[in-house]
């Protein structure tokens, strides 16, 4: 199986270019050679807290229909049938990620785009 061959991804994302906004992503894929922007569904969101500090609860819920991402118990986004919500199994990641010089995700400052990099987290279900 090729990266791009089955690719189910459903993310919650704190990018490099803004201490307060989550991005919210679908990415989908069946037989495709390479990445297509086509593959991805994805929102951002303003919240009116600093994403980076302090613990705070994100979750996602998959079903069969819908997806739906929240942060701190608030509903950010609901996404219904379509296309691309996976329908076979998938894997859970959490990590951190450096650009390179294009900057190509996460915004041109990508001001957190250096060492040391930290991730903490408190619990997972």
């Amino acid at each position: 199986d090729g990266k791009f061959k089955h690719w189910r991804e459903i993310d919650i994302e704190v990018t490099g270019d803004s201490s307060g906004a989550l991005q919210s992503n679908v990415i989908y894929a069946e037989d495709a050679y390479e990445f297509n922007i086509k593959m991805e569904d994805s929102e951002r969101h303003e919240m009116d807290f600093n994403v980076r500090s302090d613990f705070h609860t994100y979750a996602f819920e998959w079903l069969p229909d819908r997806i739906a991402w929240y942060a701190d118990g608030r509903l950010l986004r609901e996404k219904r049938g379509g296309h691309n919500i996976p329908k076979l199994s998938a894997k859970i990641m959490m990590n951190l990620w450096m650009f390179d010089e294009r900057a190509l995700f996460g915004g041109k400052q990508i001001q957190n785009n250096r060492f040391p990099m930290r991730s903490e987290y408190d619990w997972f279900r």
